[in-house]
This record gives structure tokens, C-alpha cells and sequence, in this order.
């Protein structure tokens, strides 16, 4: 792998030198992104800030407000290295750690919200899933049967979101080294470097948290009727996917 060359490496001679200069305002395409990246981060922060102070103020529910302020700062977190990556994109790789722990952190936030939602001890959510009658597990694996009421289920819903949590960081963490010794390649998918390699198992890792969160969802559904949980979720994954589909689109 080491003695492969990574010919789609960013060699755009674009700067990162100031905005400013002492003699005039260095105004062009690649700064004018600067001025709009920045300018929705802010935006984003006050927006967030608002609302997490909102929640704070009214901190009646403190186990469920608790989960929801720790989703709310999830767009922060993006909209702010959003920015740096723009500006500083040569440098993507290692501060893109931060944004990567954190959508895991959110996204086992939401498992939890859920799970507080149908219940606030683990007695009642006990009571809540052994009304569950048995059913099969989410396609594809149809053919196999379940029962919610088991005390299984509710660890493996859970063990299946926070394997994300745990797997995810490790991937960022392995990518530096990876890209600090010359052989991640993130603008080129080849089985010569390592990024295909972690872009596949982040796939799996990922497909499996998400798979734990749809089969909470068809268990639960009743009980989370007018919680919006669909809605929730689908902000949560319009997040994380627009911003795949934004490196993803930045490589080529």
C-alpha cells in the first residue's frame, strides 16, 4: 500500500492566507465561501443556543431535556468544523475528529431520548416492551422472531447504537495515523489505500446502529405516538447524510 501514489491528492494552489490584508479586502470565490460558511456557523450557534437555553430555563423533564440539548448542539458541532474544513482544508483529516465523536454521541442521545420517552425508570420501560407481543426482526432477517418483553432486547437495541460510539472514533483516530504516514488517500477509493477500508467498516458500524434505532421504532411506535420520533430522526440523518453526501461529492 505504501509504494502506491495517491494521484487525486488536493493540489489546488488556493491559500489560506487572510481575509484582510493591510491593503485591501481579498475578495474572491474562495473567500466569499469563507464569508458564507462562517457567517451560517454563527447563525447556526445562536439559533442552538437559543433553544438550549430555552430548555435550561424550562428544565422540567431533565432526563429527556437532558438527551434533546445534547442533540441540539449537533448542528453546532458541524456547522463549526463545517467552516475550519473550508478554511483550513488541508487540513481536514485531524480536527474532522471532533465532528465524528459527536455525531455518535448524538445519535446514541436520540436512542435514549426514545427510551425515556416511553418510560422515565426502567420499570415502567420494562412494562411498557412486556406488553410487545412477539414479531420478526426488520428486514432482511425477516425470517427470525423476537420478543420485546425480554430483557435481551433492550441491551442489544442499546450495545447495537453504542458500538457506533466506540467504533466511530477509533476510524477517525486510525485515519490520522493513516494520513500522517502518507497512506489514506480520502479523495481516492482504492484498494491500495486505507480509506476504502474504513469507509467500509464506518458503513457497517453505522448500518448497525441504525438498524437498532428502526427496530426500537417498530416496537414502540404506539407508545411514541405524538413524540414525533420520525421527525427527530430524519433531522438527525438529513444531518449526517447531507454531510456524506458533501465529502463524497468534494473527492471527485
Amino acid at each position: 500500500m505504501g509504494s502506491r501514489v495517491c494521484e487525486a491528492t488536493n493540489t489546488e494552489a488556493i491559500d489560506e492566507s487572510v481575509f484582510i490584508s493591510s491593503n485591501s479586502i481579498n475578495w474572491d470565490a474562495h473567500r466569499i465561501g469563507w464569508v458564507i460558511a462562517g457567517s451560517m456557523a454563527i447563525l447556526t450557534t445562536i439559533i442552538s443556543f437559543f433553544n438550549v437555553v430555552m430548555h435550561a430555563r424550562y428544565y422540567h423533564r431533565p432526563s429527556q431535556q437532558r438527551q434533546i440539548i445534547r442533540i441540539i448542539l449537533m448542528p453546532v458541532v458541524y456547522a463549526i468544523i463545517s467552516f475550519f474544513s473550508y478554511r483550513f482544508f488541508r487540513s481536514y483529516t485531524y480536527y474532522s475528529l471532533v465532528e465524528t465523536v459527536y455525531e455518535a454521541f448524538a445519535i446514541a442521545a436520540f436512542l435514549f431520548l426514545l427510551v425515556q420517552y416511553i418510560g422515565e425508570t426502567p420499570a415502567s420501560q420494562r412494562a411498557i416492551l412486556a406488553q410487545s407481543p412477539k414479531r420478526s426482526v426488520p428486514f432482511p432477517f425477516c425470517c427470525w422472531r423476537y420478543r420485546p418483553s425480554k430483557p435481551y432486547f433492550l441491551h442489544t437495541i442499546k450495545w447495537l447504537v453504542v458500538q457506533y460510539c466506540i467504533f466511530r472514533p477509533l476510524i477517525s483516530i486510525v485515519a490520522i495515523i493513516c494520513h500522517s504516514r502518507g497512506v489514506l488517500c480520502p479523495t481516492q477509493y482504492s484498494i491500495h489505500f486505507a480509506q476504502a477500508y474504513l469507509e467500509a467498516f464506518d458503513f457497517i458500524t453505522f448500518s448497525l446502529a441504525l438498524y437498532g434505532l428502526i427496530g426500537f421504532y417498530n416496537v414502540t411506535r404506539v407508545q411514541l405516538k405524538g413524540k414525533s420520533p420520525l421527525a427527530k430522526f430524519l433531522t438527525i440523518k438529513g444531518i449526517v447524510f447531507l454531510h456524506f453526501i458533501r465529502g463524497f461529492y468534494f473527492q471527485f
